[in-house]
């Protein structure tokens, strides 16, 4: 499921960090944890419904006024209203549920010792995406993917380096094989689905993300932005479209619209 989720500030602060999708996935994971597991029903069935996580991704905020200070890193948020797409990998029954779930809810940014509170005062559920074979997709939040070295380091590769589709292709089975314990032992998933073709078809843009929660250590990340073209089940398109591409989904990566094929 897709939400336009609606935001709006009830505080006096209003200075955010640049870098605050630490603090934005951590609340809407914690409204998600509060959810009734029994109400939550998986795209992929019963089987599914004990998960304790569900695969979410979400865009950058949109503000409605705003100045950015990249000096000090800020955002100085001068309007009230604020809005994100968030995607959710649950069946469109749940809808009423989590809109329930979400609505009234409470998201804070904590910078320079500074409180900035909004609430969700509003949802809106975006219709459905008619899923085919071949898709074309535009990165809204960059795609994280990383290749571990054999001594634990990671190695940031390019989309344009050989091995990038490989392993754009086994993240996206192994989210896949998640659901069913049936696969998880599966190894080299890189050898099935011989099908799958990823393709980037956009110049590629470096990104270079920092998440801080402010009481640790910021963490700096390397992800790339692009467009591309993913020919692979419909049901594998839902997965990665509503759950996010590549890892780290829940950070607000892989977050993708579609394009139209031409």
């Amino acid at each position: 499921m897709q939400f336009l989720i609606k935001l709006k500030r009830g505080s006096s602060n209003n200075k955010i960090s640049r870098s605050y999708q630490y603090q934005l996935s951590a609340a809407l994971e914690n409204i998600l944890e509060q959810a009734d597991k029994s109400s939550m029903q998986s795209i992929y069935g019963d089987q599914a419904c004990s998960k304790r996580f569900y695969p979410f991704t979400f865009s950058n905020l949109d503000f409605d006024f705003f100045l950015e200070d990249i000096e000090s890193e800020l955002f100085t948020h001068i309007g009230e209203n604020a809005s994100l797409d968030m995607r959710i990998l649950v069946d469109s029954s749940t809808c009423d549920y989590i809109v329930d779930l979400l609505k009234g809810q409470r998201i804070n940014f904590v910078s320079s010792n500074e409180i900035v509170e909004y609430s969700i005062h509003d949802l809106e559920e975006i219709p459905k995406v008619d899923f085919k074979d071949e898709m074309i997709y535009k990165a809204v939040t960059p795609v994280f993917l990383v290749n571990k070295t054999d001594k634990g380091e990671m190695d940031y590769v390019s989309p344009n380096d050989i091995k990038y589709a490989g392993l754009f292709k086994n993240q996206l089975l192994k989210k896949f094989s998640s659901f069913f314990p049936e696969l998880k032992k599966l190894q080299k998933l890189e050898d099935y689905c011989p099908e799958i073709v990823f393709e980037p078809i956009s110049e590629i843009q470096k990104r270079g993300v920092v998440f801080n929660d402010f009481e640790t250590d910021p963490i700096k990340l390397t992800a790339y932005q692009y467009d591309f073209k993913l020919i692979a089940s419909p049901l594998l398109q839902e997965l990665g479209y509503y759950g996010g591409f590549g890892t780290q989904n829940s950070l607000g990566f892989g977050c993708v619209s579609v394009k139209n094929l031409s």
